[in-house]
Parts: structure tokens; sequence; C-alpha cells
């Protein structure tokens, strides 16, 4: 049973005196703290009662000073005295993570764009993976090949796949919705006869794919992972048009068969939604999957579809991807075209692949990455900050024409060594098995600073997008999370705390990245936990939880780079551990590549569900 106090906490904040309300007591590190700062979090887990009265009055008016002191005591005392500790005239405010490129290699990425445009013109068939060797998981290169042999065909693998998730979704809960049988395989059909004809449109024609539910479908609602009678703007009649990365990939003959669930609102790390009771881990249902991409993320690791498309804002497509055993991709912030508030209001939301290879993620980064002749928001942000033609153009140039084999890898050994004892031992026994991989050792001041910088930064654009509005139709935790989102979105010293910092910690970073190529850490900080017994009931609010899974994930989110998670093996359990691979920014198709590469050594190493699986071929 919880105690009293605890029961009681929301109202006796009201009355406590004001040094206690303010949080003051909070030990705050220096900025430039040198030490591997990044520390169990001690906050109070809400669930049960303590979570239903909790998640009623933290949203009220007069919980104005609880609000505050849960702000403070999660860090928010602490970014404001960072934010002023910053050299601005060495490390400027940053508002977004937009990068420039250097005028050289921007024109370079557009000849090398433009070489592969016209190479496509002639043949749209390119292969990047092994050859003859036996995968874990069918890919694209394999589903070209029958479409191209007819030993397979668009039709045929587009009915199983829609079969095998009304089937397997009974128990896992990761699909929201599928698109209408007739619709699906009119889109197969069409396929088919281009195939028959010998004239695919891409390398992912007649390839069936989904989307995360916060990707506006044409005819399906935007749910976002709300509940299902949800009558909140946007979730209350279907997209009237697909959003700009969903219509590319039409046009290009890819086959959408449905949208995954996630958690709601993409609030919990976990992916667990709770009006859904799900999505859980095919590899074994008692655990989570990671969010908050989970739904699309268990629907390529049970092999129902290649690829899917889902936003990362924190980690939502690498950490899905790992704890169930895939590749999960958030490209270099602006790189993919995003459209609505999603672009506009938010300064940390990538748009990626979650798919089964690594050579998989490639082969959608070609497509998804142009704009489709349309300008975006990014595009033209690029051009009024560095005066250049929009977003450097995205190319496959690391595969056609691979680059050197020796690569320097720089590993923070400290953070390595924060995670689970199996993540450890397999991260080690990975990378230190690579060929061409050359390891430099460094370290990096205020981690735990950083982390809570992307986590406010977040916090505050969320509580722009949902300022309006009653609270009580979201789960109870979501309640807490955005009461919370919203009382920090209305300071303006944390605004700039948070810009101050961003733009430090950028210089920090980029310092570690004119001497390594790539960054290596495990993706979560263990294998995919076991989801308590009370998720099932209302979804608690735990930070803790949240931040211990985050862990590696923020430094994209906070400063644009590219990163991927490729499978690195299993534990002792059989759960899959991911290895995250941070790149620098636009070098897109080096770390794919890098990731690629990784793949081939680990193959082996890498399972796929025992039970809750489909075979494509």
């Amino acid at each position: 049973m919880p105690s009293f106090r605890l029961l009681i906490s929301p109202l006796l904040l009201l009355v406590t005196r004001p040094a206690k309300v303010l949080g003051f007591g909070v030990v705050c590190d220096e900025l430039e703290t040198a030490r591997f700062n990044m520390r169990e979090g001690q906050h109070i887990r809400y669930s049960g009662v303590t979570l239903k009265m909790s998640a009623f009055l933290l949203g009220r008016w007069f919980s104005a000073p609880a609000r505050a002191d849960t702000i403070y005591k999660f860090g928010g005392r602490c970014l404001e005295r960072w934010g002023t500790e910053v050299n601005s005239s060495r490390y400027p405010p940053l508002d977004r993570p937009l990068r420039r490129l250097s005028e050289k290699a921007h024109s370079e990425a557009l000849r090398y764009s433009k070489e592969e445009e016209a190479s496509l013109q002639n043949n749209v068939t390119r292969y990047f993976g092994p050859r003859g060797k036996k995968r874990v998981y069918t890919s694209i290169e394999d589903l070209h090949r029958a479409f191209r042999s007819g030993s397979a065909d668009p039709v045929t693998v587009a009915e199983g796949a829609m079969e095998a998730a009304v089937r397997l979704n009974r128990v896992v809960n990761a699909v929201e919705e599928l698109l209408p049988r007739k619709e699906v395989l009119a889109m197969a059909e069409a396929s088919k006869a281009r195939f028959a004809a010998g004239q695919p449109l891409s390398m992912l024609d007649g390839v069936t794919f989904m989307v995360k539910n916060d990707i506006n479908v044409k005819g399906i609602r935007t749910m976002a992972g709300r509940r299902t009678d949800s009558k909140v703007g946007w979730t209350v009649h279907p997209a009237e048009q697909h959003d700009r990365v969903v219509a590319r990939l039409l046009s290009q003959g890819a086959i959408l068969i449905g949208v995954g669930t996630q958690s709601e609102l993409g609030l919990s790390a976990t992916g667990f939604n709770g009006w859904k009771k799900g999505p859980l881990n095919p590899h074994n249902p008692k655990c989570f999957t990671g969010g908050s991409s989970s739904g699309i993320a268990v629907a390529v690791a049970m092999g129902l579809v290649p690829f899917a498309i889902g936003t990362d804002a924190n980690g939502c497509n690498r950490s899905p991807a790992a704890l169930t055993g895939v590749v999960g991709m958030a490209p270099t912030y602006g790189r993919v075209p995003l459209d609505g508030p999603l672009a506009e209001i938010f300064t940390n939301v990538h748009l990626g692949p979650i798919t089964a290879n690594a050579e998989d993620a490639a082969h959608v980064m070609a497509v998804i990455a142009e704009n489709g002749g349309k300008e975006s928001l990014y595009d033209s942000l690029y051009k009024k900050e560095f005066n250049q033609t929009g977003v450097p153009r995205m190319h496959l140039r690391a595969f056609t024409h691979p680059p050197k084999t020796t690569v320097t890898v720089g590993i923070y050994r400290a953070w390595v060594d924060s995670c689970s004892k199996s993540v450890i031992k397999a991260f080690y026994g990975a990378v230190e098995k690579m060929p061409g991989w050359k390891f430099k050792y460094f370290t990096m001041p205020q981690m735990a600073g950083q982390q809570k910088t992307q986590i406010f930064s977040l916090a505050a654009e969320y509580g722009e997008l949902l300022r309006n509005g009653s609270l009580s139709s979201y789960e109870r935790s979501s309640q807490m999370s955005i009461a919370l989102a919203r009382q920090i979105s209305k300071s303006q010293r944390k605004s700039e705390a948070v810009a101050a910092v961003r733009g430090w910690a950028m210089g920090k970073w980029e310092a570690l990245f004119r001497t390594v190529d790539f960054v290596a850490v495990p993706t979560v900080y263990e294998t995919a936990p076991i989801i308590p017994e009370d998720y099932f009931n209302h979804r608690p609010f735990d930070p803790n939880l949240e931040e211990k899974l985050l862990r590696s994930t923020w430094v994209t989110n906070l400063l644009g780079y590219p990163s991927i998670s490729v499978p690195m093996g299993v534990d002792d359990e059989g759960m899959p551990i991911g290895l995250q691979i941070i790149g620098r920014h636009w070098e897109d198709d080096r770390l794919m590549k890098v990731a690629s590469d990784f793949q081939a050594r680990t193959e082996a190493s890498r399972a796929k569900p025992e039970i809750f699986k489909h075979e494509l071929l």
C-alpha cells in the first residue's frame, strides 16, 4: 500500500514552505564536470490510487507549486544554472540542430545524387547486401530478386502479410489499423503487372510497409496512440491526404498495408499503450518493446513487412528496434521532409525507417529523403541560415563506391559500462571483432545535463503543441506528463537555457567528431524489461524507467546527428541487444554502410521470434 503522505503529496506541496516547493536543496553538478554523472533516478513512481489522485490534481490551476517542485527536481533548476554558465561567445545558443555542410561537400552531394538518379533511369535494380548468404530476415533485395525472377509476386506476399497481421495482432497488439484488403490488393496487382512487363518503379516496388500512427495516411484517423473514441482535434476525422513521406513511397510502388500502435502521443519510451494493452514484444510477450514507435518495430520484427516509417523524438525508432531485434534509424535532422506541427514546433523530431536489415534502410532512405519537388520547411530554414540551395541531397555513395576500410570509432567506456552485464559483454565482444575499426576512447562533460536538456526541450515543445484542452481523456500518466510540459513551455528562462546548453553541447560533440568517424554505444542499457502488472491497469508515471531507457539515444535528438541501431546478438534468455552507431551530420550513407558491415559480421548471433513470426517468402 502506498503511504498516506505519498497519496496526498500533491496537496502537501501546496501548503509547505516556499523553499521546499521550489525544490531548493537539489544539487547541481558544474556544467563542465568531467566525471560520468548519469545516475539512477530517485523520482517517485506513481501507480494505482497515487497515480489517479496525482493525475487529477497536477493539471489544476492551484497545483502550480506542485508542478514547479516536480520540474525543479527533474532538473529544471540545474538547467537554468547551466544556461548561465555557458560562454555564449564561444558556444552560441542553438534553437534547432540544423548544421551547415561545406560548399564543397554540398556540391558533391548534389553531383552524387544526380549520378545515381541517371543510373536508376536505366535500371532501378541495385544490390548492396551479401549475396548467397541466408539472412535471418527477408530483405527488400530478396523480394526484388523474387519479383524479378517470378518465383514470387507482390499479390501473394501482400495477402500473406495481411493475413498474418490479423492473426498475430490478437496477441501482440501492434497494428492500429489495416488498410482495406481491396485497396492493398489493387496496389499489389499494379506492381505485379509492372514486374511482368519488366518495368518496376524502384527497389521498393511491390514491397509491403507500415507507418507509425502519427503520420497521416489518407482515409485513416491519425490517432497517435489516443483512445479509439477520442474526440481530440486531429483524431476525430480520417486524414484527407497522405503525408509527403507516404506519398513518396507509394509513388515508387511500395505497398502500404496499415499503421502501427504507439505509446500515447509518444510520451513513453516503454512503447506501451494503456488503451491497447500493448504492443508486446514478439520475442517474449511479457516484455516491453521500447518506444514510442513500438507497433511498427514489432511488425518488422515479426516479419510482416521489411520496413516501416516512424518519427524519432527521443530514441523512438532506435529503442524499439534494439529491443525487438531489428534496425532502427534516425537520419540527420532535416534530412527527411516532415510535415505539419511535428516539423514546425519540434526541434528534435527525425523521420526515418525501421527495417529488417541495414541495407533495407539504405533503399528506403534513397526514396524518403527526397522532397518530391516541393520545398520542405528544412529546405527553407537551411537556405535562410546558410545561404545554400536547401538541405544537402541524399545519396548512397558509401554503398556504390565503398569508402576506406579503416574507421575511427569513439567509445566512452563509462557510458557503455553503465549498462547491464549482458549488454556490456555483447558490446565489447562484437565491436572488438570488427576488422578495420580503430578505437578512440573519449570522455564527455555533463552527460546527465545534456540528457536533461533534451528532455526539457521535448517537454516544452509538447507543452506548446498540447497547450489547450482538457486532460481528462488522456491516460493518467500522460495527463501528468502534459501538465508538466505545459508548465515548462511557459518558462522563457528554461527555453533560453535549452538553447544555451544545446549550443554548448554541439561544440563539445563537434570537437569529438573532428577526431572520430563514428561513436558506438549500446542502444538501450539492458534487454527488454518485464512489463509490471500495474501497466495493464493504468500505465504508471515512471520517470526512472523512462530515463534509463533513453540513456543512450538523446544525443541524436538534442544535436541532430544521424544514428542507427543494429542488432548485436542476444542475452542468455534470447532477448535482442542493439548497437547504436552515431555519425556526423549529413553522412547518412556512411552511417548505414558501417551498420551494414557490422550486421554482416554479426548476423549469426541474430534471433527471430520463435512463435510470433511470418515469412514473407
